[in-house]
């Protein structure tokens, strides 16, 4: 699959992404501290944040029913999710993104919004007649299903890329689950760890067309199998007593 197209300018204004495949596994600390080393010899760091690190935190938006948990639980082939996304904590830089999956391809639609867009965003009430068509489409959609905040979902995450395949890797760990605060631009909002047990970094492998056999060698044979992993759904499950679980 190639590019689907830009609406508007890419970057700042926003852009209809490119359809990646997408795949996610657990590793513990001795398979990150291998992964780590062979990455930095063969891929660049991403240009954001230090030396590739940089702190992500979103507030996700579903439905009253939750309807994106149990399309994600239910194995749905097409589905998406909306999100809000920070970068560092900082709100000079904040992203509407709407993730779309079909089968096993993967695009990530995104554009650039102020502080005041995002605000009538996380009332539900996105502007319908803002320029962007994406917000539009976000707009429609809230008032059409009730889309609204349902979890904050942060990390710290170190990024490395490569051009042949248009592969990006990426290490996300201490992931946390805002609970039901959902107060994106909090400077330090309580949070609660996601992840225990041994393995706790999500270790994600995107590309276009095909992953460079090279790229593919450098990971542990211990690593397990590729895992239809959400970090929403996980954020979600950790929060007390979801609306959508049973007492």
């Amino acid at each position: 699959m190639g590019a689907v197209g830009a609406v508007g300018a890419v970057g700042a204004v926003g852009a209809v992404g490119v359809e990646r495949r997408e795949r996610k596994h657990l590793a513990d600390a001795a398979e990150i501290a291998v992964i780590r080393s062979r990455l930095a010899r063969l891929l660049r760091p991403d240009p954001h944040g230090r030396d590739g690190v940089y702190h992500v935190r979103s507030l996700y938006l579903d439905t009253p029913r939750r309807d994106a948990v149990f399309e994600k639980l239910g194995g749905v082939r097409d589905r998406h999710k909306w999100r809000l996304r920070i970068y560092d904590r900082r709100d000079d830089r904040i992203r509407l993104e709407r993730k779309v999956r079909r089968d096993r391809w993967v695009r990530k639609d995104a554009v650039v919004i102020d502080r005041d867009t995002a605000d009538r965003v996380i009332r539900g009430l996105a502007p319908l007649h803002h320029v962007h068509p994406l917000v539009r489409a976000l707009a429609v959609e809230q008032r059409a299903v009730g889309l609204r905040s349902a979890v904050i979902v942060e990390y710290l995450r170190q990024a490395w890329i490569h051009r042949v395949g248009d592969v990006r890797i990426t290490l996300d760990q201490r992931l946390r689950s805002g609970g039901w605060r959902l107060d994106l631009f909090a400077p330090d909002p309580p949070v609660i760890p996601v992840l225990d047990g041994p393995r706790r970094t999500i270790v994600e492998i995107k590309h276009t067309r095909w992953l460079p056999a090279h790229l593919e060698a450098m990971l542990p044979p211990s690593l397990p199998a590729a895992d239809a992993l959400s970090k929403y759904v996980l954020c979600c499950r950790a929060a007390p007593l979801a609306p959508w679980e049973d007492p």
